[in-house]
Parts: C-alpha cells; sequence; structure tokens
C-alpha cells in the first residue's frame, strides 16, 4: 500500500468531491511528503485541512502517538546469527 492509502484508511473517508486517498495526497503534499513533519502536527493544525474535523484529526493524531511510543518501547529483537537459528526461528 502506497503512504497515501494508509493515511486514507486512518482518514476513514473523504467527500463527494474528494476521495479519502487524495485527501491524503493533498496533506501529505503540503508537508512536501514528509512524515515526520506530518506526525508532529496537533489536533488543530490538522483540523485546518478542509474536510478535518475533529474526529479525523484525533485519530490521525492518535496513530502518529502510538507509532511513537512504539518506536521508543523496547523491541524484543531475535538473533538470527547462524542457519539453525534461522531453522529455530522458523
Amino acid at each position: 500500500m502506497t503512504n497515501s492509502e494508509l493515511l486514507a484508511i486512518m482518514l476513514g473517508s473523504g467527500t463527494p468531491n474528494e476521495s479519502a486517498v487524495k485527501l491524503a495526497q493533498r496533506i501529505l503534499a503540503h508537508y512536501d511528503n514528509n512524515h515526520g513533519q506530518l506526525s508532529k502536527r496537533s489536533v488543530e493544525n490538522l483540523c485546518e485541512f478542509h474536510v478535518v474535523g475533529l474526529s479525523k484529526a484525533t485519530r490521525l493524531t492518535a496513530a502518529f502517538e502510538l507509532v511513537r511510543r512504539h518506536k521508543q518501547s523496547p523491541q524484543e529483537r531475535v538473533q538470527l546469527n547462524s542457519s539453525q537459528s534461522v531453522f529455530d526461528f522458523l
């Protein structure tokens, strides 16, 4: 899936004149396709886009916060350093 499609899923819907994918493309283009910049926007900033209301902006902000928290948490990594460890992993 493209970044626009993933963002469109989080948005949920567009309008009769603009699909959710087109809205997502417009939002991404506004931030030069820089996901880091988009993820730092506040609910108020996101509401400045036509058809992005409080509900959609809150949903996006919550999703970005989940990603931030996931990135900060210690990750369980499987160490695959031999053919036996790969076999055991599979």
